[in-house]
């Protein structure tokens, strides 16, 4: 039996690590936390670990 969604969210997401501040305070900040973010997906995907 299929049951229609709700368009209403039941409750509104938190997010516990947020403490309401930017991740960075500028663009120089925020584009090194991108470049660290790809480079540990693309050593994820080649199947490199950091703690070998």
């Amino acid at each position: 039996m299929v049951q229609p969604l709700s368009s209403q969210p039941t409750s509104t997401l938190i997010y516990p690590e947020s403490d309401g501040k930017p991740m960075a305070d500028n663009t120089k900040q925020f584009r090194w936390i991108v470049v660290i973010k790809e480079n540990l997906k693309q050593a994820q995907k080649r199947g490199h670990s950091s703690s070998s």
